[in-house]
């Protein structure tokens, strides 16, 4: 966390990189400087997003560094939002291949819950001229129709029994039972408890009811959100996307259910785009996972490799806690003209095991060559394996006399024919 004098000028909440470019600077104020910053604090080991900020500063040289940083954390999410924008032009309106869960509310008419109460509809009336009866002196119920009491008295009454026996309801009483659904913490239906009714046997069979329908809308939504994982373009989702329709198993409100069903009715037309793409070998979507650099065991990473033999670094990561040395990453889209490689060793004594998970549409650069070369070079030095041939031989694409078989260059949904064609180009296989 970056600690401040208080006397500074307040931060200024801006808008996550992820979604739009960065702001402007403001220009500097007497002794204080501005800086972007993203700010991130940790508890208990527990990350804690506060967001993007122009935080100010009392030193030049802090400033400068925080900003520094800021930036090349937000270039990352610069570099992906064009690769996604990119891909996803040509995305056309789809309809989701599974009917919506819909819910259906238990609603009952005042009529309808009076009934349920025990009453006929000879035995009440409503009265839309009152609201409710007073009794002023405490003793003997007022008719409305001899007019109304001056003031408000101490009691009153939401239903008055007149002298033929028809139960009167004043709209304030009707008002009860018609907020009664959908049902809230508190219920309104004294009205049935001055008519001499059981208001906890109509509330339970309320209940009942409502459950029941619950249970169905539940049962639906899992069946719904089951058929929607099994689609391939689910998995074409941002993983925050995935993960907002895998809680629907758990909660179901259809507040929630709803709003998710319209990201996805939204979004499945350009998710059915990066699906197309990514069978047809030319891009990798949500790409990446486990990662360990540290220790002698269970050791695995990954990158992403631009044409100009820059490594573009994962727009998610989540470290292990306070480690920076393992967590999860994953890359929402590595692009056509990107290299994907990973690297795993389970334990000291176990082959290293180098993947090519994607190759250029249209051949390796020199530049991504001499990156992963430089990359071998790094994990030989880290390892002494000199007797290992998985080590000499490394990815097979950076030069050295080995080469990668076809089975190590499958990628993930498919692609063989574009990833040969590749190898062909860059004259690993015949």
């Amino acid at each position: 966390m970056l600690f401040r004098s208080n006397d500074l000028d307040s931060d200024k909440k801006i808008a996550s990189p992820r979604v739009a470019d960065l702001p402007e600077l403001p220009p500097a104020k007497g002794h204080q400087y501005p800086a972007i910053c993203h700010d991130v604090t940790y508890r208990k080991g527990v990350k804690m997003d506060h967001g993007w900020k122009i935080r100010w500063f009392y030193n030049l040289e802090e400033a400068s560094r925080v900003d520094a940083e800021a930036r090349r954390e937000a270039e990352r999410f610069y570099i992906a939002r064009q690769i996604y924008k990119k891909n996803t032009a040509e995305a056309k309106p789809a309809n989701l291949p599974v009917v919506p869960p819909k819910y259906n509310p238990v609603k009952k008419t005042p009529q309808e819950i009076l009934a349920m109460a025990g009453f006929s509809e000879h035995q009440y009336r409503v009265r839309e001229d009152v609201e409710h009866w007073y009794n002023p002196k405490e003793s003997g119920w007022r008719d409305p129709d001899e007019g109304w009491v001056a003031g408000r008295p101490a009691s009153a009454r939401l239903a008055y029994k007149n002298k033929d026996g028809v139960w009167e309801i004043g709209t304030t009483g009707l008002q009860d039972l018609m907020e009664t659904m959908p049902i809230k913490d508190a219920w309104a239906l004294s009205v049935l408890s001055e008519m001499g009714a059981d208001e906890a046997q109509v509330k339970a069979s309320l209940d009942a009811e409502i459950e029941g329908e619950k249970k169905i809308f539940a049962e639906e939504v899992s069946a719904f959100v089951g058929a929607i994982r099994d689609c391939k373009e689910f998995f074409c989702f941002s993983r925050e996307e995935q993960e907002e329709v895998i809680k629907l198993y758990d909660w179901c409100q259809p507040e929630q259910v709803a709003l998710v069903v319209t990201m996805l009715q939204a979004r499945w037309g350009i998710a059915k785009q990066l699906n197309s793409l990514k069978e047809q070998g030319e891009i990798l979507v949500s790409w990446g996972g486990h990662f360990r650099v540290m220790g002698g065991a269970n050791n695995q990473q990954y990158w992403v490799i631009r044409p100009d033999g820059a490594e573009r670094e994962a727009e998610d990561v989540e470290y292990r806690k306070r480690y920076t040395s393992e967590g999860n990453k994953f890359w929402r889209i590595v692009d056509r003209e990107e290299l994907a490689i990973s690297w795993s060793k389970g334990n000291s004594a176990a082959l290293h095991n180098f993947t090519v998970n994607h190759l250029p549409v249209g051949g390796l650069t020199s530049a991504q060559k001499e990156t992963v070369s430089r990359i071998e070079d790094t994990i030989s030095g880290e390892w002494n394996d000199a007797g290992d041939a998985s080590l000499r031989k490394g990815w097979g694409i950076s030069g050295r006399a080995a080469t990668i078989s076809a089975a190590q260059t499958t990628t993930p949904g498919g692609g063989n024919t574009v990833m040969a064609e590749a190898l062909r180009k860059a004259g690993l296989i015949k």
